[in-house]
């Protein structure tokens, strides 16, 4: 909760300079804020309306941070000015993605946009047939994204040319962040209700889903955390499971007291946090299977 907050809620992945951590948080009150990282004393706050709910991207002295579902901001990280913005209609936990000199987001009418990152002006566009479901995740490799037919994609950063598709599922669509390990992406699928139904393990070229795991129960984590050699989601029953990057088998569970809201974690020590505003540190287990 922020200091000149009632109360409300902070969203998203953080943005984690040298000096600051900005982060979104919801309507009203709320918006994006940026903290000193040394004392946690609140440098600036930008009143972002209808709130922020994804994650924050930055490059060079911007952030980035979707307001609303309905427009891209560029704020100074020094002093929370908006440099730049650019309407687009996107779902609500979604965040941009920021590299090589450029911002990439994706919009509800299937479109797909870079940016410049200094300007906001549009560098290219590109359609990709169908509601984009997922964060960006940009990369050397190519940009991901994917879609809500059940189709990831692969894009080339500097022209938006589609490198590569696969469609991963026929009725489930990804969900989440697209998550890239050293050789393969991590993709959630959700029903159309959202539930968080399977994790898929999709090679780098998109030429072939690696492994499958279907969740017995929908889990209760909005994305995958991955520790070294694992992949991590949480449970509404309070299971913190770990499946294998290699191979999806399940290397290990740990049990806390509520719904797994999210996970997170520093070097070999996972943080984990429950909808009952409870905080636990479980200590991370190895035991997958050397390539």
């Amino acid at each position: 909760m922020a200091p000149d907050s009632n109360k409300y809620f902070f969203h998203g992945d953080p943005l984690i300079t040298s000096e600051v951590v900005v982060v979104g948080a919801d309507p009203g009150t709320g918006g994006v804020h940026a903290f000193d990282r040394a004392t946690g004393r609140q440098r600036w706050k930008y009143a972002a309306g209808k709130g922020v709910y994804g994650a924050i991207a930055g490059l060079g002295q911007l952030a980035y941070a979707i307001r609303g579902e309905s427009e891209l901001l560029a704020l100074e990280i020094g002093s929370g000015s908006v440099r730049w913005s650019f309407p687009v209609d996107v779902w609500g936990w979604m965040g941009p993605a920021a590299a090589a000199g450029r911002v990439f987001v994706g919009s509800r009418d299937g479109s797909l946009y870079a940016l410049s990152a200094e300007t906001g002006r549009v560098e290219w566009r590109t359609n990709l047939g169908a509601s984009i479901s997922t964060s960006v995740t940009a990369t050397p490799a190519g940009v991901f994204v994917g879609t809500g037919n059940g189709t990831m994609f692969r894009i080339d950063a500097e022209r938006g040319t589609v490198l590569a598709s696969i469609k991963v599922d026929e009725k489930l669509k990804p969900r989440s962040d697209p998550i890239v390990t050293t050789d393969a992406l991590l993709v959630l699928l959700t029903d159309e209700g959202d539930d968080r139904r399977a994790l898929v393990s999709v090679d780098l070229t998109l030429a072939r889903v690696r492994w499958r795991q279907t969740a017995g129960k929908p889990w209760s984590t909005s994305r995958v955390f991955v520790s070294g050699d694992a992949a991590i989601v949480g449970t509404s029953a309070g299971d913190v499971v770990a499946y294998c990057t290699t191979d999806g088998a399940m290397s290990w569970s740990q049990h806390v007291t509520g719904s797994v809201r999210a996970v997170g974690g520093w070097e070999n020590t996972l943080y984990v946090g429950t909808t009952d505003g409870d905080l636990y540190a479980v200590s991370v287990m190895r035991a997958c299977p050397v390539p």
